[in-house]
């Protein structure tokens, strides 16, 4: 990750209880990206039902995905 020369833009869910992508492993992400460019949006709210990884869970921005779109698309649009 610290050879990347490109900027990263990182979509967490706050309640994700997805072992794979647990929250209290984001300041050590953030740590290893380029501050100038990139960044870590962490998000709360929606509703979270099921597995925890699939696509009814917070895991996958249930309930809130227009909010992610819309942080997506201006993160992507805006100047680097």
């Amino acid at each position: 990750m610290e050879n990347l020369a490109m900027p990263v833009l990182v979509l967490h869910h706050a309640q994700d209880s997805c072992q794979a992508s647990p929250p209290a492993k984001l300041p050590e992400l953030r740590a290893r990206l380029s501050a100038g460019t990139s960044r870590i949006l962490t998000y709360e709210g929606g509703t979270s039902r099921g597995a925890l990884c699939e696509v009814q869970a917070f895991h996958s921005f249930n309930g809130i995905e227009q909010q992610v779109v819309d942080d997506l698309s201006a993160y992507t649009a805006a100047p680097k």
